[in-house]
């Protein structure tokens, strides 16, 4: 009896239409996953002379991502400037150590400034600088114009340099947060659910034929 009970497929198909309840539920809740959150992050002020000494984030888009950077910067006498490249340029760049200042193939990308108690300040930019005391959010989807973003998919660098002006006869770190959030989490939670459904079916009939078997043998 253990063994037909063990069998029973009801219980399975009831996972399965679990499975394929949270893939439509979990997704609008999660879509997007966390790339980086980091507090008082460093980097060298010499950055603004060096690609290489800039700090670099590498993240993908598919057809109709967004990649979302906030930025705080309450730290004294931090200036820093935000642009976002392919990983082609980057790499380009890197390896002849150029100034990010001369990277002419921006894209765009929107931006939102925050400083208490002024209102907002949003547009469109290639390249934006970040002052002290201020909080930032910067939207980027792979391409864009001066009056809108357009989905373009592909691998990409977030670029981030800038200096410390607290003594100008040495280099200096510059700090500040950053949180970066890329859309996919719901497309994977998606997938894996409607996967680990259809897996759960498709192991549910195999055993309502097994089932179906030891109960006529135990008639």
């Amino acid at each position: 009896m253990e063994l037909m009970s063990i069998l029973k497929p009801a219980k399975y198909f009831l996972i399965a239409i679990i499975c394929f309840g949270l893939a439509f539920v979990l997704p609008p809740i999660f879509p997007q996953y966390t790339l980086e959150d980091r507090v008082g992050l460093e980097i060298n002020e010499i950055s603004a002379s060096n690609v290489t000494d800039c700090y670099a984030k590498e993240f993908r888009l598919e057809k109709g991502y967004l990649c979302q950077v906030e930025i705080e910067n309450y730290y004294p006498n931090i200036t820093g400037r935000i642009i976002f490249i392919t990983k082609e340029v980057y790499l380009t760049e890197n390896a002849s150590q150029n100034d990010p200042d001369g990277i002419i193939t921006r894209i765009y990308f929107t931006y939102a400034r925050y400083r208490y108690p002024s209102s907002p300040t949003q547009g469109y930019s290639d390249r934006y600088d970040i002052s002290t005391d201020q909080s930032y959010k910067f939207d980027f989807m792979g391409s864009g114009t001066s009056g809108a973003l357009y989905s373009r998919p592909g691998d990409y660098i977030v670029l981030i340099w800038g200096d410390n002006s607290t003594d100008y006869t040495t280099n200096e770190n510059l700090k500040f947060d950053i949180k970066i959030r890329v859309d996919g989490l719901g497309d994977l939670l998606f997938n894996t659910l409607i996967m680990i459904g259809t897996i759960v079916i498709i192991a549910a009939c195999a055993i309502t034929v097994i089932y179906l078997i030891f109960k006529k043998k135990n008639r």
